[in-house]
């Protein structure tokens, strides 16, 4: 069967999904036919349909991997040691306030360069899409063509951390401001088996939670995120759930993360047999889990 995998933004959780891939193929389910991404969701999907092999994305986050290698806040003017302190020095208020990001982004889409090895959609092993969000007109746009590197870096101009892209006249920011998992994009591509891969529910959390301004932005980033409004379009076949537990921000344990996409996607084996199943009984699983998640999105707020 035709299919399609959706991933959605959340930072750091998002490293989870090269642990999904490793499960996916240690399974040997078929790749997918078409993937679409959001945020963090848009650069590892990007990186895994220009070619990029779970094993090389493993080795690039062991070796000794440090956020700030790949971070420029040269023109904040103060270093950077650790990605929570970034919003919290008081005495860089002004210099955050007069630039559009806290981080250029310049380093982030040189390394997206380099890893996607320069590739355009069209040499894509798999064909790719992901969203961003034009910050003039309030549209949601659909990158499909020129660099994939430029893509990746619209897609997860988180606001606030990095500057809006500049691209072609148009200033864009991250896809999550207006759908974290754009799975109308894959059925829009004519996919009618879609398998959606969220990084968690929504969460009513405490007071004591909020306890940084880096918080405090990426709770208002989930909130606005939410998809409370049920839609046919944006509802796919099923939705494989890996909550890592850790802050969107937290990069401090790449292979963790890593580890517990693997180990979700293992332990979800059944559910993704029956997506999988070939033949007539495989159409009779996807029509029920669709409406089980039909049932599903009616009710629950997914991001």
């Amino acid at each position: 069967m035709d299919w399609s995998l959706v991933l959605s933004g959340g930072g750091a959780k998002g490293l989870a999904y090269i642990g999904m891939f490793k499960a996916l193929e240690e399974l040997e389910y078929p790749r997918p036919d078409c993937i679409v991404g959001c945020s963090m969701g848009a650069i590892i999907g990007g990186l895994y349909a220009s070619g990029m092999t779970v094993d090389e994305m493993i080795s690039f986050f062991s070796n000794d991997f440090e956020l700030t290698d790949y971070l420029d806040v040269s023109h904040l003017g103060f270093g950077l040691t650790k990605l929570t302190k970034l919003l919290q020095i008081g005495a860089s208020l002004n210099n955050l306030i007069s630039h559009q990001g806290a981080d250029s982004g310049e380093k982030s889409l040189t390394l997206f360069k380099k890893l996607s090895c320069y590739q355009t959609f069209d040499q894509l092993k798999i064909p790719f899409y992901c969203n961003a969000v034009d910050l003039c007109d309030g549209n949601e746009i659909v990158f499909d063509k020129g660099r994939v590197a430029d893509a990746m870096r619209a897609s997860s101009s988180y606001p606030g951390f990095f500057t809006p892209f500049h691209h072609n006249g148009r200033i864009f920011v991250d896809g999550c401001v207006k759908n974290n998992t754009p799975v109308w994009i894959a059925k829009a591509k004519g996919f009618k088996n879609i398998l959606a891969v969220t990084l968690g529910t929504f969460k009513i959390i405490t007071s004591e939670d909020l306890d940084s301004s880096i918080s405090v932005l990426t709770r208002c980033m989930e909130v606005a995120s939410i998809r409370s409004d049920y839609t046919i379009a944006n509802t796919p076949t099923h939705i494989l759930d890996i909550d890592t537990g850790m802050a969107p921000h937290d990069f401090s344990d790449p292979l963790s993360q890593i580890q517990m996409g693997y180990s979700v996607t293992m332990n979800h084996k059944k559910e993704l047999l029956d997506f999988f199943q070939k033949g007539f009984p495989g159409i009779v699983n996807r029509r029920r889990m669709s409406k089980k998640i039909a049932r599903r999105l009616k009710h629950e707020k997914v991001f």
